[in-house]
């Protein structure tokens, strides 16, 4: 019997030694931090988590174990000396001298394999080995989407051993502390009515909303900013809400934005764009309405077709130069720039024409069909290269047009000539933008132009161009 029960110590110890191996990741990575980019920007250094194996093989005095690090740069003159392997499952610990460091390599030989007095068998398998207070660059770090530490080790005669499945981890993690995510928010989208002289949308209102949702990650990011809030840039079209038109700038009527977080000041709303300061981690929720308080300034001016997108900036105090916010400074971001949050169409036809030459030598064409069976009013909104940088009024070109062909270069040219645009005094080059009140499909528009000289005539076709 008592031969019996040696022989299966025996066999315990050479199956716990032959079949397991190093596990470098169960706590290599429970100690892993999580670093916030914009909190640790300016931080000296690094100091990583505990680095922790937990050998899996027999070892001996001569022994070689080698940590490799990937990622981050490591400052080699924080690597200990030496480190004790402690056995808390079998009664042999291991010690560990430092042979050589880099900034990516770090070296140990086994100096001592000793008794440690527990009552497990006779084996370093289990032994625990913890390095400690690695300090890592700063920018390495946050530059690499993560750290990461590879395990091996080798007998004095280069005999691969405790090799396994568990042998890598992520030491440390970098991610932006601040984001946008839209996964559940909603967009502009409101239909603008052709029925109404593009005076109010389909539902009949003139309220649409759209919402962002900004993120502060703090609480699961390491050395994270603090302070944090966030401006958003709409831009659009908004000049159609101006209640001054002999104002310098965009003057609105109370109500016309409102915002669930921060502040809008009359000097941050422009023809092009609106800016929410100071508003707070959370849904964002904006919204326009037009009827804010209605008069007879925004009552009778059209709603234009418009994209909105939102630029996202976060200001923000760091982590300081030690991660504990000793010499924190001030910081901005960008989060997110010219992010899509809607759209205002029309439930018409809206043709852009994005270039026609006008002048004394010049004879353009435009020709407007409607073959579908309603009839519609025909606005224009112009732009001249050089002069706008977005589109102007150009008023209705036909009541009530009729199906069918027409030729609207003498109705296109009146408009610019009561803005002061004469073709046939100089040269100068438009885009054009041609609502029609009727369905969308139903339109198509003809352009191009003859260009004449003393010796001979050129022609120019822009094309056969259909509704947006």
């Amino acid at each position: 019997m008592f031969k019996k029960s040696l022989i299966a110590l025996a066999l315990t110890t050479a199956s716990v030694a032959s079949f397991a191996a190093v596990d470098i990741e169960t706590g290599t990575e429970a100690a892993a931090l999580n670093v916030s980019i914009e909190g640790a920007a300016n931080m000296t250094s690094i100091t990583a988590g505990d680095v922790v194996a937990t050998l899996g093989a027999e070892y001996a005095v001569g022994d070689i174990i080698t940590l490799t690090f990937s990622g981050g740069e490591l400052d080699a003159t924080t690597v200990p000396t030496s480190v004790t392997a402690v056995n808390a499952t079998n009664n042999l610990n291991v010690v560990v001298g430092l042979l050589s460091a880099s900034d990516n390599v770090v070296t140990y030989r086994v100096t001592e394999v000793k008794e440690n007095g527990g009552a497990g068998l006779v084996s370093t398998v289990g032994a625990v080995l913890t390095v400690s207070a690695l300090e890592f660059d700063t920018a390495s770090v946050l530059s690499s989407a993560k750290t990461t530490v590879t395990y091996s080790a080798a007998t004095s005669t280069d005999v691969t051993i405790d090799a396994g499945t568990m042998s890598s981890a992520d030491m440390i993690t970098a991610q932006k502390q601040f984001s946008v995510d839209r996964s559940a928010d909603t967009d502009f989208d409101a239909v603008i009515d052709v029925e109404t002289q593009r005076l109010k949308f389909e539902s009949g209102d003139v309220v649409d909303v759209a919402t962002i949702t900004l993120v502060d990650d703090a609480a699961a990011t390491d050395f994270d900013a603090t302070a944090a809030t966030f401006d958003v840039a709409v831009s659009g079209s908004f000049s159609h809400l101006d209640t001054d038109a002999d104002t310098a700038g965009i003057q609105v009527a109370a109500g016309t934005f409102t915002v669930s977080s921060g502040a809008i000041a009359a000097a941050d709303i422009t023809a092009d764009t609106v800016t929410i300061k100071g508003a707070a981690a959370g849904t964002l929720t904006f919204t326009i309405d037009a009827d804010g308080a209605v008069d007879d300034a925004t009552a009778a001016a059209v709603i234009p077709t418009v994209d909105y997108t939102a630029t996202v900036t976060v200001d923000y105090t760091d982590a300081g130069t030690d991660g504990a916010g000793t010499g924190a400074a001030a910081g901005e971001t960008t989060v997110v720039s010219g992010a899509d949050i809607g759209e205002w169409t029309l439930n018409g036809s809206v043709v852009e024409v994005p270039y026609m030459p006008m002048g004394p030598n010049t004879q353009p064409f435009l020709r407007h069909t409607n073959d579908g069976s309603q009839t519609g009013d025909i606005t224009l909104r112009y732009m001249v290269e050089g002069e706008h940088t977005s589109y102007q009024n150009g008023g209705t070109l036909v009541s009530q047009a009729t199906p069918g062909v027409r030729n609207l270069l003498t109705e296109i040219e009146a408009a610019l000539l009561a803005d002061g645009y004469d073709r046939t005094a100089a040269g100068f080059k438009v885009a054009l933008e041609i609502t029609t009140n009727v369905p969308a499909d139903d339109v198509k528009v003809t352009t191009g132009a003859k260009f004449i000289n003393q010796e001979n005539t050129d022609r120019l076709s822009i094309g056969i161009i259909g509704s947006n």
